[in-house]
């Protein structure tokens, strides 16, 4: 089981009406031996007080669906999120409209018609696209999986060695200008180990760990981590 509500709940703030965190409840694929997600529900978390009363909700669902909850631990905001589902809504019945005054000057009425999606789709993709985090504020993840480990390698001997290869190199070697990369904690994945950090120069990482043909194999800029796993 993997808990890791206290580590993201010191890595969230509040300052502004609209800032919220999104939290989805899905069954991975890959759990289950296949390649579909299937999102059994999404959370829109507002105040820490919400949080501490949704998580256990979270835990209910995973528990019932043996499914996981994962965060974006970087903010969003309903505000943009709005805004951006209206002019989705909007581009979608401009073409709507489009192909309904094709299909009548043409009389062919067995035309395609574009599938029309909800509001609530838009939204919660926008959610879960468009974030909002300032760039001082900003979390990446720097993925650490067993399949990296080398036992003849001192150095990724285990994953807790690379995630501390990681760190030294990151702070000693990735800062951009005066700033110097912050390390904010490590959170445990399925297999292995999720490094949350500040932004660094992905350049210099990726000339050191990259792989050739996929230089950003490692590092998630905006990606789900995990907020709860059950057994």
């Amino acid at each position: 089981m993997i808990n890791n509500y206290e580590a993201i709940k010191n890595l969230m703030h509040f300052e502004m009406e609209g800032d919220v965190y999104f939290v989805q409840v899905m069954q991975r694929g890959k759990d289950k031996g296949n390649n579909r997600d299937r999102i059994i529900r999404d959370y829109h978390i507002h105040s820490f007080v919400q949080f501490e009363k949704d998580f256990k909700d979270m835990v209910e669902m995973c528990e019932k669906y043996n499914a996981r909850a994962m965060i974006r631990l970087n903010q969003r905001s309903t505000l943009d999120a709005n805004i951006q589902t209206q002019i989705e809504c909007l581009r979608q019945q401009l073409e709507a409209n489009r192909v309904m005054r094709k299909m009548i000057r043409t009389g062919n009425t067995n035309a395609g018609f574009p599938t029309l999606l909800s509001a609530q789709k838009f939204y919660s993709s926008a959610l879960g696209t468009i974030c909002t985090e300032a760039s001082e504020t900003k979390k990446w993840i720097v993925d650490i999986d067993p399949d990296m480990v080398n036992e003849l390698d001192p150095c990724f001997h285990d994953v807790e060695a690379i995630a501390d290869l990681f760190e030294k190199f990151i702070v000693g070697e990735c800062g951009m200008r005066d700033n110097v990369p912050k390390i904010y904690c490590r959170l445990p994945s399925k297999h292995g180990i999720h490094l949350v950090t500040s932004t660094f120069r992905k350049d210099v990482f990726n000339n050191r760990f990259g792989r050739p043909g996929n230089q950003d194999q490692y590092i998630m800029t905006d990606a789900n981590t995990n907020l709860y796993i059950p057994d």
